[in-house]
């Protein structure tokens, strides 16, 4: 039904750790209803959540003032993030925010239940029709229960938050001793009695502000409030403990006649007999009470003053939020009911959201208009980009977000009236009652005007005078924190631009940052248009093609597919994001997508192509830049799209005039000059209509879906396989081949030449690791395994060793173990007698070895190691085994033996002579001299390591250097260079997506510990847990006991330093972590200084000294 459908919609907005996950929607089919044994019906709808195993707040006893105010900043840190999304819950109560425990997903609070939840932005209700209010009355607004939707925001939200705190510090539902219409009627009229409880000063006015019955007396932002919240003090007096949470009634509809008044009464249901004790918050709900969508306080509050506070915020806060690393949840075989309404993430683009927050933070302290344009090519994510400032300011409170958007065929003051009728919504106030409300709200704002004069921003009037009362409006509103008036599109939108430098000579100047895009492709042909854009000035920001890492993690946060399939659409698309969603989007709408054994898959036999209406409109581009020119030059051009997104000039050269590679394969160049001619005169019309830009080496395209146009028109004629062949000729016997393996193998596969294409795809997987990292590396290993598949190859094909060898490898980086020695253990049975097998078994071997030493079992380790010194002919596998073994040696104290093995490992790679496998000796030199004490030679080891891999572009391999050279720097107590080097090294690895990010992270928590800032060091520990037990590291996660042990000290949580300390004195594994007896010595000394000297004493005892 209609609850169903906006739970659907309003949460798939959502992506916060406070707001319940949902991972997909569908209709129950006959297999899943008769699988359920009847539970399920056939035909019904279904949404799968994530699961909370605790319960709902409703379940808990009434909390003291540290619980309820952790809750309460979890909740605004949601509703900010909802609020800023146009999502205003109305049904805010303890039965709808659900407690997940340690062993669910993700620890912590949850809001659900958004089956109610109004979109401001969306006109849900004809005005004139026969309203409904619906919510749970105990909980309502009054604005709510009268069911006056144009009066519904944040502060409606804020209304039963307020109610809400009042039942957690109390126990008791508010207006409990009330039912049916005189429930009604109190939450109406009434006020709630001040709680009795230990609180702080302050608080009772941010509680009646929240309860205030007229919205505008309320806090305007969830930020507002979180913000008078966090400064408040600490309590001043102490009361009698509050009793247990009881339950209320269930969501309720009432019908309003036109007067307001119900047509229904509400049945009181009595309230449960059973009550929960407890009077305090589960100890892991704390892992969800840190701010994530709000800053650290704004700005503090006059919380005793209206709306109106006669305050200006000149200070903006840093718009970074503390999830930056955060990843969208995505379950195998989900999602596909839910695509076209979850909204694409915003990945990258770093440095233009700084220059946007830039251009607001400038607004706010000047107290002048601003103006920032963003162009670029169309689908870039210029919209996505600024719908993300204006989110982001919403949701810390730091500014009042408004949009229009421009479309070619609207008369020309349309948009401008549609953003004010939205804005002052008028479609949702009955049509008698629109005077009166539009005379409020100039009144709250302080505009000075009659309502005739302002019905010009809704209704038919002179553009000049709109412009005129719309500078009134925007400077009322203005007032209190800067407006952002955000124009979309406005190369077709001339009454936009008009408005834009009507804004920005107003005198006196008010805080109003002015955002415009505009498609740089369609400024060509609109002169008015750009040359007024260009007349404004203001801050220029062009948006070009996503970097390729940014957008592969798009791709792979917008639906889970195969990681062969998903390389294939960053491929196709090229930095475009609007592309990549359209063109996935497509296939999941003619059901081309069907679940494969790593994620969706394009269904065999089925060819996956553009979109109809998209391939039309850029195939009329390519036609107009082909228009009069000779025949040949469409396949001129084609070649180039073949080549890629990015075309480099000689690569185009001499794939044109010497496409089968005879001529560079003796050395030789063949030019062509009628060839030359037309590729300039080409390159000179794609420019000039913004369709593709010179680069230092070539061009590159504006958009992948022109290079797409050209790819269609090469197959449609038959000529896509010659193009193909020949860029894989002029790369077979360019000047750079080897570094060229997996482009060579793509367009021989393109071309259908599945045999050929396997062993440079292969050779590429390598490659693709070392610089894009082991996550990007499978997608490539995907392709090249199809590829093989596509032979009809049998098992005891040798390829099918190296795929597997490789799979064993990156899995193992990934922290995928068990499937890592999974794969690994089946080649092992290959290799026993089968010829060609041996050196991949071999490297499985030293991949299982290296598994083996980061679980703690050197002793099987070590016998691996054996295993291959003793069977390898290659070198390089032995002078890696050797260096392992170094490492081995060095852990167990065997000095003599490290040293052997080291020099060993450094004289058989030197002759090996392979760049890669020498840095990665230099890697394990050094790590083992650390574990030796040897600083200084490891220091050494470490930097010659780090230069060979920046050489081959390693970026694993530079992480993994800069994480030991960041621990010699701590060694030497040079702490600021230890946070830089692991500071890098976590960037590199997160790049990469590798497993290692764990043991920088450990170490830049040691550090915190050192400063003594404690609460951080115990935030990334818990990351690093989590990790950990996720791979199945235990001695990994035994080690840390320590760390955990100095950081509970630290935090005055001795109930957590008993715990850690009994796993010091029972889990042998406890005492071999890398800071395990200086964490544990400063534990003792935290300890006794919070005058726990029996609990220091213990610990003194059990690491063997006592402290004076």
């Amino acid at each position: 039904g209609r609850a169903f459908r906006n739970e659907v919609r309003a949460v798939a907005r959502l992506d916060h750790p406070g707001v319940v996950w949902v991972f997909d929607v569908g209709i129950v089919d006959a297999k899943a209803a008769a699988d359920s044994g009847a539970r399920l019906r056939e035909g019904c709808p279904y949404i799968a959540m994530e699961h909370a195993s605790r319960g709902t707040l409703r379940d808990w006893g009434g909390l003291p003032w540290e619980g309820v105010r952790e809750v309460l900043l979890a909740l605004l840190d949601a509703l900010a993030h909802a609020h800023a999304r146009g999502v205003i819950h109305r049904d805010i109560k303890p039965a709808n925010v659900l407690l997940c425990g340690p062993q669910d997903l993700r620890a912590g609070l949850k809001l659900a239940d958004f089956g109610i939840a109004h979109a401001v932005e969306r006109n849900d209700q004809a005005s004139g029709a026969q309203r409904a209010a619906v919510g749970t009355v105990q909980y309502m607004a009054p604005e709510q229960i009268r069911a006056e939707t144009w009066e519904y925001g944040p502060w409606t939200d804020l209304y039963a938050l307020g109610n809400v705190a009042w039942q957690l510090l109390t126990g008791q539902v508010p207006f409990q001793m009330y039912s049916g219409v005189a429930l009604v009627r109190a939450q109406l009229e009434e006020q709630l009695p001040l709680p009795e409880a230990n609180v702080p000063a302050g608080f009772d006015e941010w509680l009646r502000r929240c309860l205030a019955k007229e919205p505008s007396a309320r806090f305007l932002r969830a930020a507002d409030a979180a913000s008078a919240l966090l400064s408040l003090g600490e309590p001043t007096r102490s009361t009698r403990t509050p009793g247990p949470v009881l339950d209320v009634l269930p969501t309720v509809r009432l019908d309003l006649d036109e007067d307001g008044t119900s047509t229904a009464p509400i049945a009181a249901e009595p309230l449960p007999s059973e009550l929960n004790p407890d009077t305090g918050l589960p100890e892991e709900l704390e892992l969800a009470t840190g701010l994530v969508s709000l800053a650290m306080p704004v700005r503090v509050h006059a919380v005793s003053s209206r709306l109106r506070t006669g305050q200006v915020l000149t200070e903006i806060p840093e718009w970074r939020r503390l999830d930056t690393q955060r990843r969208s949840l995505q379950l195998l075989g989900a999602g596909l009911g839910l695509y076209g309404v979850r909204q694409p993430p915003l990945v990258g683009r770093i440095d233009e959201r700084d220059m946007l927050w830039d251009c607001l933070r400038e607004t706010a302290r000047a107290q002048q208009p601003r103006l920032a344009v963003v162009t670029g090519a169309a689908g870039v994510g210029k919209s996505r980009l600024v719908r993300w400032l204006c989110e982001r300011a919403h949701e810390l409170g730091v500014a009042a977000p408004m949009r229009t958007r421009f479309f070619g065929e609207d008369a020309e003051d349309a948009p401008i009236r549609r953003m004010w009728a939205r804005e002052l919504r008028m479609a949702e106030v009955e049509p008698a009652a629109r005077g009166r409300w539009l005379e409020r709200v100039l009144a709250l704002h302080d505009v000075e005007g009659s309502v005739e004069s302002f019905a010009v921003l809704v209704g038919p009037g002179q553009a000049a005078d709109r412009r005129e009362r719309s500078e009134a409006m925007l400077r009322g509103m203005a007032r209190e924190r800067p407006v952002i008036l955000w124009m979309d599109d406005v190369h077709v939108g001339m009454d936009g631009l008009l408005l834009a430098q009507h804004l920005l000579s107003a005198s006196p100047g008010f805080p109003l940052l002015i955002v415009l895009t505009a498609r740089s492709e369609a400024l060509v042909d609109q002169h008015r248009e750009r040359e007024l854009l260009h007349s404004l000035g203001g801050a220029g920001l062009h948006l070009g093609p996503l970097p390729p890492r940014d957008h592969a993690t798009l791709i792979e946060e917008v639906l889970g597919l195969s990681p062969a399939l998903a390389a294939q659409v960053a491929e196709r698309t090229g930095g475009n994001p609007l592309f990549a969603v359209q063109l996935i989007g497509d296939w999941v709408e003619r059901g081309l997508l069907v679940l494969g054994p790593t994620g969706f898959e394009v269904r065999r036999g089925e060819r996956a192509g553009l979109p109809a209406a998209m391939r039309d409109a850029w195939t009329d581009q390519v036609a107009r830049v082909l228009e009069g020119l000779a025949p040949k030059s469409a396949p001129v051009l084609e070649r180039a799209a073949a080549l890629g997104l990015e075309v480099d000039e000689g690569e185009w050269q001499r794939a044109c005039d010497d496409p089968d590679g005879s001529w560079a394969a003796v050395g030789r160049v063949r030019v062509v000059p009628e060839n030359a001619r037309l590729r300039e005169t080409l390159v000179a019309r794609l420019v000039e209509g913004r369709l593709a830009e010179r680069t230092e080496t070539g061009l590159r395209f504006a958009h992948g879906m022109i290079r797409e146009a050209l790819l269609e028109r090469a197959r449609a004629s038959g000529r896509l396989s010659e193009h193909h062949l020949a860029c894989a000729a002029i790369l077979r016997h360019g000047p750079e081949a080897e570094g060229n393996a997996e482009r060579l193998g793509r367009h021989l596969l393109e071309a259908g030449m599945h045999e050929p294409a396997v062993e440079p795809l292969l050779r590429g997987v390598v490659s693709r690791r070392d610089t894009a990292g082991a996550r990007a590396a499978l997608g490539l290993l995907a392709t090249a395994e199809e590829a093989i598949r596509q032979l009809k190859l049998p098992q005891d094909d040798p390829r099918w060793g190296e795929a597997w060898q490789l799979r064993a490898m990156l899995c193992a980086e990934l922290g995928e173990i068990a499937e890592a020695e999974r794969i690994a253990a089946r080649l092992f049975r290959f290799a026993e007698h089968l010829p060609g097998w041996e050196l991949h078994a071999l490297d499985a071997r030293l991949t299982v070895a290296r598994i083996q030493t980061s679980l703690g079992d050197l002793d099987g380790a070590d016998r691996m190691f054996d295993d291959i010194l003793a069977r390898s002919p290659d070198e390089s596998q032995r002078g890696l085994a050797h260096a392992e073994r170094a490492l081995i040696a060095a852990r167990r104290g065997r000095a003599e033996d490290a040293k052997v093995h080291t020099a060993q490992a450094i004289r058989l790679l030197r002759r090996a002579a392979s760049s890669r496998a020498l840095a990665e000796c230099w890697r394990l030199v050094g790590t083992t001299a650390q574990i030796a004490g040897n600083q200084r030679q490891a220091e050494d080891a470490l930097l010659r390591g780090l230069k060979l891999y920046q050489r081959q572009g390693n970026i694993v391999g530079q992480a993994d250097c800069l994480a030991g050279l960041g621990r010699t720097a701590a060694d030497r107590d040079d702490l600021v260079l230890a946070e830089e080097r692991f500071g890098e090294a976590i960037h590199l690895y997160e790049v990469a997506g590798s497993s290692n990010v764990v043991q920088p992270r450990s170490d830049l928590a040691a550090l915190r510990l050192r400063a003594e800032r404690f609460d951080e060091a115990r935030d990334l520990l818990r990351a690093v847990l989590l990790t950990l037990g996720q791979q199945g590291r235990v001695g990994a996660v035994a080690g840390l006991c320590a760390l955990q042990l100095a950081a509970a000290a630290g935090a005055g949580d001795w109930e957590d330093f008993d715990h850690r300390f009994g796993q010091l004195l029972t889990d042998p594994q406890a005492h071999h972590g890398p800071h395990s007896r200086w964490a544990t010595e400063l534990a003792i000394r935290l300890a006794r200084r919070a005058g726990k000297s029996q609990r220091a004493e213990r610990a003194a005892a059990l690491i063997g000294h006592r402290a004076d």
